[in-house]
């Protein structure tokens, strides 16, 4: 459909007592004359023009009065068959936003289809694929945030976050603890793209996540990818076999002896090397007491196995200080 037609089919047949420039605006931006061939930015910089046109040749026509153009042998509409000079255009990203506030979805595109060849660089994991994952399994992942509900911890009086996150295909919910809303709560917005790392619990029978690290996807370049592997690094690192800071209970109970230790590692600053670091000093101290390995700010802890069995002495501990991420705190579970 031409402007012309446009004009005349639409501006020019309208009751302009029912309907007002407002009103035709949001049209465009809902996509209703996509058809038409120009910009949504164009239309909205042409509706005024339109509007006013067909009012005046209606009450021209309503009177009886030849305008100029008829005069010319013009038919109604040409002096629109160019579009305006726009000074900024919208975004496809704006555009879809403006679209989904409107009609509560995304009609004629979605913000993740500008990204889904960097995608593959960056080693997404698509939400299809998130059924046959195993349990504990961690992976990063790109998303749209489709809604975001702040809550206020009871105990803490600390806010966190639950998120309804979308691909573009499958959606879920996400919930983002205090520490990292504090840290990113900007990032918490309807529309938002991000780039994160998610870790998948199977426990129960509905599937959940947990979220491990995350950035802003529009934002994304070389030091952001960086700092993505080394957050992915610790996240696997700390997704072992998960086990409660229990002892064992029946024939096996452990005694005091041989009762279990565990560690704490600051979440926010532990790296690669210091997991390294730290199997290399346990395996220098040998024994019979099981270790299990806590992370500042998470609940689980992880159970490092029997190979990983020691003798708690003054060397031990001292060794341990140094490693730049290791908290002074030494407990036995009995």
């Amino acid at each position: 459909m031409g402007l012309s037609m446009f004009f005349t089919t639409f501006f020019k047949r309208m009751d302009q007592k029912k309907v007002g420039k407002k009103a035709i605006e949001l049209l465009v931006d809902a996509g209703t004359f996509d058809r038409v061939g120009w910009s949504r930015d164009a239309l909205r910089e042409s509706i005024e023009g339109m509007y006013e046109q067909a009012g005046r040749d209606k009450k021209d026509h309503a009177s009886g009065v030849l305008t100029f153009f008829s005069l010319l042998g013009q038919t109604p509409g040409q002096q629109f068959e160019k579009p305006p000079q726009v000074a900024q255009e919208r975004t496809k990203l704006e555009i879809y936003r403006r679209e989904k506030e409107l009609l509560g979805f995304f009609l004629t595109g979605h913000p993740m289809d500008a990204y889904r060849p960097f995608l593959e660089r960056l080693s997404c994991v698509s939400f299809a694929q998130f059924s046959e994952l195993s349990h504990q399994a961690v992976i990063r992942s790109a998303f749209i945030v489709e809604q975001v509900d702040v809550k206020i911890a009871s105990k803490t009086q600390k806010k966190f976050a639950i998120l309804q996150i979308s691909d573009g295909g499958e959606s879920y919910e996400l919930p983002i603890w205090s520490e990292m809303y504090e840290e990113k709560n900007h990032l918490l917005i309807e529309n938002q793209l991000l780039y994160a790392i998610l870790q998948i619990d199977k426990r129960d029978e509905t599937m959940k996540l947990s979220c491990r690290w995350m950035d802003d996807l529009t934002q994304a370049n070389e030091e952001m990818i960086q700092a993505c592997d080394k957050a992915f690094d610790r996240a696997k690192v700390m997704a072992g076999r998960v086990f409660p800071t229990k002892a064992p209970s029946g024939p096996k109970e452990a005694s005091k002896e041989t009762a279990a230790v565990v560690y704490t590692l600051n979440v926010s600053i532990t790296r690669l090397s210091h997991i390294l670091q730290l199997k290399e000093i346990l395996h220098s101290h040998p024994g019979k007491h099981p270790v299990h390995l806590k992370f500042s700010g998470l609940k689980e802890t992880l159970y490092l196995g029997d190979t990983f069995s020691i003798t708690p002495s003054a060397e031990l501990e001292r060794k341990l200080k140094e490693i730049p991420s290791f908290i002074l705190e030494y407990t036995q579970v009995n």
